[in-house]
């Protein structure tokens, strides 16, 4: 599951207005693409602690959402919803859960939602896609999600399949959280292109205030120094 590739700053193509029409094509993606399972203990920059991790993590995210715990996450996202309007000032919740309640994947959305709620991402609506009249919702934690972190680039990317999301590109993720205060004390893994990996890069996407500025390079070798401190932070269209 990945963006189109086109500048996804375009102010176009994501809006926060249910009634701003775009005039360019949608960012959002319309099939996912998963990857193949990682072979436990091996591949680039795993080592046995992150290969504890990766499993611990596929494991908690085996754990159904019974009647309980969609009602608990439910109210969640809501209260989540009112007590931050700045980022969604004119959408209602009332009109995001008829959307949710609406689709006939619903229970698969709220089965995505809970499985970044229990891996730290705090979900929450970010914009209103008029082309597709869905919208974005993405991790909100005010750093990279507790719960996805000491993994390898490679297998964040199967954590986020596991779980049904998405991996923000590095402009992407300076379009929707750079300037408001996130990830001050983390980074995340952001989605490279693959002759960025097959060169042995990886780009890595944070709260750096000369992010963004000339010359500043997302870059990084994929040594995985800072796995503790850095995870991915997930988008799904709902």
């Amino acid at each position: 599951m990945s963006f189109e590739t086109r500048d996804p700053r375009d102010p176009d193509s994501l809006s926060d207005h249910p009634d701003d029409a775009p005039t360019s094509p949608s960012l959002l993606p319309r099939s996912p693409k998963v990857p193949p399972p990682l072979p436990s203990g091996k591949g680039k920059s795993v080592d046995k602690t992150q290969d504890i991790t990766y499993k611990a993590i596929l494991g908690l995210l085996k754990t159904p959402v019974n009647q309980q715990a969609e009602a608990s996450l439910l109210a969640t996202l809501e209260d989540r919803f009112a007590a931050n309007l700045q980022r969604h000032p004119v959408i209602k919740w009332h009109t995001f859960y008829a959307k949710l309640e609406s689709r006939k994947d619903r229970n698969q959305k709220l089965s995505v939602l809970h499985k970044m709620s229990i891996t730290g991402g705090a979900p929450d609506v970010f914009r209103y896609i008029q082309k597709t009249d869905e919208y974005l919702v993405a991790d909100s934690s005010s750093e990279s999600p507790a719960g996805r972190r000491n993994l390898s680039y490679d297998q964040a990317l199967q954590v986020s399949a596991s779980m049904g999301t998405a991996i923000f590109t590095y402009d992407q993720y300076q379009h929707i959280f750079q300037g408001l205060g996130f990830d001050l004390h983390s980074s995340n893994w952001a989605l490279t292109p693959k002759e960025e990996r097959a060169n042995g890069y990886v780009f890595v996407a944070d709260g750096d205030p000369l992010a963004g500025f000339p010359g500043y390079n997302p870059r990084e070798r994929d040594t995985n120094l800072r796995a503790q401190t850095r995870g991915f932070r997930g988008w799904v269209v709902i």
